[in-house]
């Protein structure tokens, strides 16, 4: 079976481990393997699932991003990592593991004040519920339901990954499945994500009704600073 997945993996860790150590720059070698990434990726997803996904691959933007990431956006749902739901693929700090589920983009509730972390939670456990819920869905119980799996860095960023992520699965990237397993998979990512649409479009109107102007406390915006970006928050 094709691994073409596999090696563009190992060649994107394997390309950000080699730069990281310097300042941060996309030079033509971390450029071609991010891009490979983004095709193989949409090309996979085509074979099983009709719409044309958007797939964008990040590792920071004027500072290394201390998670890495992968994200295909349902154009049916979200054009945006900023908002709604989609494939996320999250990169552990060590560049050894990758996290593959399902996740909503945080940026609203970054802005919504103290309460976003609260309201992310809140609302990723009900789209968990409503995945559950419908058994027609055939979702293995042995993926990771909640937000305790280990990125190998913290950090406001990396936490609030990990608090909006519905459901996940990690993989070694030296044992990642070949291409036609890990399809199989992502084919239960999107069943699960079309399925929670109506209860996201809920949360979200729920949402809109009572936000609050943005609260930064010292220690975040320090970070914000340090860091120069919100992984998720780039516009594609």
């Amino acid at each position: 079976m094709s691994s073409e997945f596999q090696g563009v993996i190992k060649e994107l860790s394997a390309q950000v481990l080699q730069s990281r150590n310097a300042s941060f720059k996309l030079h033509p070698q971390l450029k071609s393997a991010m891009s490979r990434t983004e095709s193989v990726l949409q090309s996979l997803l085509r074979q099983k699932i009709s719409t044309d996904f958007k797939v964008k691959c990040s590792v920071g933007n004027g500072n290394w991003a201390a998670v890495p990431w992968v994200c295909a956006l349902n154009p049916s749902v979200t054009n945006s990592t900023q908002e709604g739901h989609y494939l996320s693929i999250l990169f552990r700090n060590d560049l050894k593991a990758v996290f593959v589920g399902l996740g909503i983009g945080v940026t609203k509730y970054q802005s919504s004040g103290r309460s976003g972390k609260q309201l992310i939670d809140d609302h990723v456990a009900k789209l968990r519920m409503a995945v559950i819920e419908r058994k027609e869905l055939n979702v293995d119980h042995d993926l990771i339901w909640d937000s305790d799996f280990d990125l190998k860095v913290t950090g406001r960023l990396p936490d609030d990954y990990k608090r909006a992520t519905i459901f996940t699965r990690m993989f070694e990237i030296d044992n990642l499945p070949d291409d036609e397993a890990l399809l199989d998979y992502l084919v239960v990512i999107d069943n699960a994500s079309n399925a929670i649409k109506s209860e996201f479009v809920r949360l979200q109107n729920e949402f809109e009704k009572g936000r609050e102007e943005p609260v930064l406390s010292d220690e975040d915006e320090r970070e914000e600073i340090a860091l120069g970006t919100i992984l998720w928050d780039e516009h594609l």
